[in-house]
């Protein structure tokens, strides 16, 4: 993969994370989120830390691409569901286990470990999907150049 094909990959990819993020925690979420609002900033204070979650959610989607790249056979649908279900249950653990640490409902913790499955086999659908735009042959004939 060159490294203007990564990053158009990693682009398209961030978008979908961005997005479905939003969706999940600022639609989806947002009432489960009141009832626990003594744990979060507020969302007129929340805005200035901004930045840090986009380069979170786009230091996330540069890592799973590169690691489904390099530890993947092909770029294909079924490698990416494979994948993402592998990285996306290790996350969940992680989102699972914050029910013991913070005054949370099991419901959300639940619903974070949905999420992080869902985020990480969509990122890694888009990222297929942007990796494989190119006809076969000119995939094959960039990769021979990359290896020379």
């Amino acid at each position: 993969m060159t490294f203007k094909r990564f990053i158009s990959t990693v682009t398209g990819a961030f978008i979908f994370v961005f997005i479905f993020e939003y969706i999940v925690h600022a639609i989806l979420l947002k009432d489960i989120y009141s009832t626990t609002s003594f744990l979060w900033r507020a969302e007129d204070v929340m805005i200035q830390y901004f930045h840090y979650t986009a380069m979170s959610q786009f230091l996330f989607t540069a890592a799973m691409v590169y690691m489904f790249h390099s530890l993947s056979k092909e770029f294909s649908f079924i490698e990416a569901f494979r994948f993402g279900v592998f990285v996306g249950l290790a996350i969940a653990a992680i989102n699972i286990g914050t029910y013991a640490y913070m005054p949370i409902s099991f419901k959300l913790s639940i619903l974070w470990a949905m999420a992080s499955i869902i985020k990480c086999v969509g990122t890694l659908f888009v990222a297929c999907i942007l990796y494989n735009k190119k006809k076969p042959e000119e995939n094959s004939e960039e990769e021979t150049k990359e290896e020379n």
